[in-house]
Order: C-alpha cells, then sequence, then structure tokens
C-alpha cells in the first residue's frame, strides 16, 4: 500500500513540474509586458521599443533556464511594486483632534451651585480701598444687589446660615444681607472730606489719618441712606 502511495505521488510531482513551469512563463511574459508598458510611459524611458511578436518572444526564453527566468520575474516585481508606492499618496500621521465641549448656558439661575462659605468670605466681605469715598460705598451696594437678586431660595437660605440672617422673603432678605456686608466691609472707616487749605501738615498726612470713625452721627446716616435707596434704584 505505502509502495502505490508513494508511486502516485511521484507521478503527480513529475506531470506537476511542467505544468508549474508552463505558468510561471506564462505570468512571466504578462509581468514583463506590463513592466515594458509602465517603462514606455516614463519620459526617461521612450526610446524607440521594437514589439516582439509572440514566436520571438517564446524563443527568447527557451534558451534561458529556470533560475534566470526566477530571477527576471523577482526583478520585474520589484520594479512594479516600486512604482506602485511611488504613486500612493503619503499619508502624514496627525494628532486625533478633540472636540472641545461648552456648557450652553440658558440663563436661568435654577441650577447654579450654592456658593461655599470660602468663596463668601473671599469675595464679599473683601473691604474696599477708604480712598474710593461714598461713591465706592454705593457701588458697593449696587454689585451685592446685582449678585444677590440673580441667587434662588435655597442659595439665599445658605447664605443667611452662613451670616447669621433669619430668612424671610427674598426682597426683604437680600437687603438685610446688603445691609450687614455693607457693616462688615466698611467697619470702623467713615469718609470725611479733605482739607481745602493748603497746611505745611498735609504732606505727611496718611490716608488713615483723613478716616473717621463709624460710631459718629454722620456715618450712621451715610450707611442707612446708601442700603435703603436701593429699594428706589
Amino acid at each position: 500500500m505505502d509502495e502505490l502511495i508513494r508511486q502516485e505521488i511521484e507521478q503527480n510531482a513529475e506531470a506537476l513540474e511542467p505544468r508549474v513551469m508552463m505558468k510561471i512563463g506564462r505570468q512571466y511574459l504578462v509581468t514583463r509586458e506590463e513592466a515594458r508598458w509602465e517603462e514606455g510611459r516614463a519620459p526617461a524611458c521612450k526610446a524607440s521599443v521594437t514589439p516582439l511578436r509572440e514566436g520571438e518572444r517564446c524563443a527568447k526564453f527557451e534558451d534561458r533556464g529556470i533560475e534566470d527566468i526566477e530571477d527576471e520575474i523577482a526583478k520585474l516585481y520589484e520594479i512594479r511594486e516600486k512604482k506602485r508606492r511611488g504613486k500612493e499618496p503619503v499619508q502624514a500621521t496627525r494628532r486625533p483632534f478633540r472636540q472641545p465641549v461648552f456648557h450652553q448656558d440658558d440663563g436661568s439661575v435654577d441650577n447654579l451651585r450654592p456658593e461655599s462659605s470660602e468663596m463668601g468670605a473671599e469675595r464679599d466681605r473683601t473691604k474696599i480701598l477708604v480712598g474710593s469715598g461714598p461713591e465706592g460705598i454705593l457701588n458697593y451696594v449696587l454689585q451685592q444687589r446685582r449678585l444677590l437678586t440673580g441667587k434662588n431660595k435655597d442659595q439665599l437660605k445658605a447664605i443667611c446660615a452662613l451670616e447669621g440672617i433669619q430668612y424671610t422673603t427674598k426682597a426683604p432678605t437680600i437687603e438685610k444681607i446688603i445691609e450687614e456686608r455693607v457693616k462688615v466691609a466698611y467697619e470702623g472707616f467713615i469718609f470725611t472730606p479733605a482739607p481745602t487749605g493748603g497746611s505745611p501738615g498735609d504732606e505727611e498726612c496718611t490716608p488713615c489719618a483723613k478716616v473717621g470713625l463709624l460710631g459718629s452721627g454722620f456715618g450712621r446716616t451715610f450707611l442707612n441712606v446708601c442700603v435703603l435707596g436701593i429699594r428706589f434704584l
């Protein structure tokens, strides 16, 4: 049984070799013709080429060995691959673009985060410079009113709990918060007009020397007018 299998394999191998060689030869001719056509298209290879007939083509490779034909096929394939790679567009490596995410704001104040105690203490209780004068107090009152008007009920309750104020309704509560913040921001200071006369001691007068105490009647009256005057703005 083994002998029969071996004989059959040998017969198949003997019959396969001519078919393979024939197929290789045909493939070589087709590839060579394509390579010749590509070279004819190139500007440097436009020399006069005399086309060979079919018989001349076959006769040209009859005296060559299998190895020579295989080498010639490998060279033609290499030339073809080089030209194909030259025609492909070069793809430059680019970094992926990340689309930025923009948070859309519809203008409502219902979804605003309540401020923390540190945020409120840093922003709302900052003392204003003494040299800003009465206009500085008025601007501070208007700024606080704009800031608090845009807050909702829960946020105002959180601010009242932080600053020790009892929440009633929105408008009166905002006025109470502003009044307390004005007192804290300007605690211990009122503004007095500078002297008009040019005395010798004016050059040595510091800003603190022009500041009076809040306990005077003028200071209390001015702060009350600024706080209560926001109702009519």
